[in-house]
């Protein structure tokens, strides 16, 4: 909690480098880019140093014992650590570098993987910090060597903050929104159904996070590019390319992975036979998360276009559905199955609100043409939903070439379709 929370320690000043850099680009201002991305840096280490210096001398004061001590005393340099490795991870967005940026997150996630189990065996519980701290500090040497020099000395031009900070600062809001919106459900599982219904119901939503990097990947890759073209056209209707040709593309990816991710449940007796109970909570979660996806094109326009304080009324009115929708859920006492029934209603409303509303408003199309693009939207999910009725009534003697079975009908009849439709849609 303390990483996530002190994460924000630069207060929006990373969220609006990464959204100036690209249109700055766009308006061919590339010359005061370094200024701003120094002064990002800056800013940033120096608020963080303040938050990791209160940590330290929380874990030297006599009101913890020794154990939670010496772990505050570790976070205050894994913060500092995870911060710099934040900036790094920002800049290389903004300036487009993401195939450096993939291969460090590979390496940075392998390494701490393997660092904190062996270092858990040898420390304890100490070990996860060291681990995190030393994958952090290993990620930070390789960005270091690999940006230009220019970006690698402070800058304390302070006049640059306050317009980072009111650009940055409700993107920050947006995202801890978002968090509170996707993570409703469990709160309320937690509070109102017990750590048991908890568990059966963590079987969908760990799947799902791990899913979740197929549109964040997608939309990570269009947001720099939003911005460049914004900020050469200052026109919000010429960002219609980069948001819905992507949306189709993430559409009928997501309907792919969640489909075979469906079909593939009922090894979780095999693998993991303590969540078997969370299975039909699972199925109702992939159906949900399917129009969750379909957001982000959406949720880049408006921050592209500085209309944050609508992304976030948006979120805000889906949260209050959420609890709305989940409190019947409640009442009724429809269990996991109703809670996950109910956040997939708030999903598929949220995901359609937002996407006509920024289409109509932005990128000027009628209503006709929202209709046809919400029938696309809808096409791939009609698809795999009717592929997994039909594939889950084929059956062999063996569980396992059962499901392998499903899986290469699913697999056929989805993909060769749907890659003729899809690569149609696109040349349009």
């Amino acid at each position: 909690v303390i990483l996530v929370y002190g994460g924000n320690a630069h207060l929006g000043a990373l969220h609006a480098m990464n959204r100036e850099v690209p249109q700055r680009r766009g308006r061919g201002e590339s010359d005061v880019i370094p200024q701003i991305a120094r002064v990002s840096l800056t800013f940033t280490m120096l608020a963080t140093a303040i938050v990791a210096a209160v940590l330290f001398a929380l874990g030297l004061s006599p009101w913890f014992d020794a154990v939670t001590a010496g772990a505050l005393r570790l976070l205050a340099l894994v913060l500092l650590a995870q911060q710099l490795y934040q900036f790094f991870h920002f800049w290389f967005r903004a300036d487009e570098k993401f195939a450096l940026l993939s291969k460090v997150l590979i390496f940075a996630t392998v390494l701490e993987l393997a660092v904190t189990l062996a270092l858990v065996r040898v420390l304890g519980f100490d070990g996860i910090f060291y681990g995190f701290l030393l994958s952090s500090l290993a990620a930070v040497l390789i960005c270091f060597v690999a940006v230009p020099p220019h970006l690698r000395r402070p800058h304390f031009d302070f006049s640059l903050i306050p317009g980072l900070i009111r650009a940055g600062f409700p993107i920050m809001i947006i995202g801890l929104s978002y968090s509170l919106m996707t993570t409703l459900d469990r709160l309320l599982i937690i509070n109102f159904l017990g750590e048991e219904q908890l568990g059966y119901y963590a079987l969908g939503t760990l799947a799902l996070t791990a899913m979740a990097y197929i549109p964040t990947a997608i939309n990570q890759v269009l947001y720099p590019k939003m911005g460049e073209r914004f900020g050469a056209t200052a026109q919000a209707e010429t960002l219609a390319p980069l948001v819905e040709k992507p949306t189709l593309v993430t559409a009928g990816v997501m309907a792919a992975v969640l489909g075979l991710a469906y079909l593939a449940l009922p090894l979780t007796p095999l693998l993991l036979p303590q969540y078997t109970e969370g299975i039909p909570t699972a199925r109702i979660l992939f159906a949900g998360f399917y129009f969750l996806g379909l957001v982000g094109g959406s949720a880049n326009l408006l921050i592209t276009i500085n209309r944050q304080t609508q992304y976030l009324t948006s979120l805000l009115l889906a949260i209050g559905l959420g609890l709305l929708l989940n409190a019947i859920a409640l009442m009724l006492r429809l269990g996991i199955e109703g809670i996950a029934a109910t956040t997939g209603v708030m999903y598929l409303v949220y995901a359609f609100g937002m996407i006509s509303f920024t289409a109509q408003r932005y990128l000027q199309r009628d209503t006709m043409h929202m209709l046809g693009f919400g029938a696309k939207l809808l096409l791939p999910f009609l698809a795999a939903a009717l592929l997994i009725f039909i594939a889950t009534h084929l059956a062999l003697p063996n569980l396992i070439l059962t499901i392998a079975l499903r899986l290469a009908f699913f697999a056929l009849l989805y993909f060769a379709p749907g890659f003729f439709l899809l690569h149609r849609e696109l040349k349009r």
